[in-house]
């Protein structure tokens, strides 16, 4: 579940469904329309839905309250998914035109820098990050790692 929480995962989801597209508008809605289907899958996946029981289809059978379980209170995160969704899905899209190695450089250290947000903002307070100090080594670890491997691809293909 804390994984689900890492941010720059999901913002990598629209980056990667803009890289598919050379025109900015398209992979702008490409980002937004994954960003989207990935966070409602989120969502859903720790509601009624989650169990795949009777209650879960009585649930699946009322959009309302679907939308009032899984949506309305994380309307926020839906609309900062919108945004991130359309700002990375442009990003994706420069990198797949021009094949610049700072758009991938860019989403690569926002997995190292990640970490010292969370500090920074004191939402690691009550001792979340020493309990999880694993999954932000981890994300930092695969952030260097992608850095390292971009440059290198650059520098090689030079």
């Amino acid at each position: 579940m804390q994984f689900g929480n890492l941010s720059a995962p999901w913002l990598a989801v629209g980056f990667f469904a803009g890289v598919c597209y050379k025109r900015v508008g398209r992979a702008a809605a490409a980002g937004v329309l994954a960003t989207v289907a990935a966070l409602s899958g989120f969502y859903a996946e720790q509601s009624p839905l989650g169990d795949f029981s009777s209650g879960s289809l009585t649930f699946l059978g009322h959009p309302a309250q679907m939308y009032d379980f899984i949506v309305a209170p994380h309307l926020v995160i839906f609309i900062a998914g919108i945004l991130t969704g359309v700002l990375f899905g442009a990003l994706g899209a420069a990198w797949a035109t021009n094949r610049s190695r700072l758009a991938p450089v860019a989403v690569a250290l926002l997995f190292v820098c990640e970490p010292f947000a969370w500090l920074g903002s004191g939402a690691t307070s009550g001792g979340s990050f020493g309990h999880y100090w694993w999954m932000w080594s981890a994300e930092m670890a695969l952030g260097l790692a992608a850095i390292i491997v971009i440059l290198r691809r650059h520098r090689i293909a030079s």
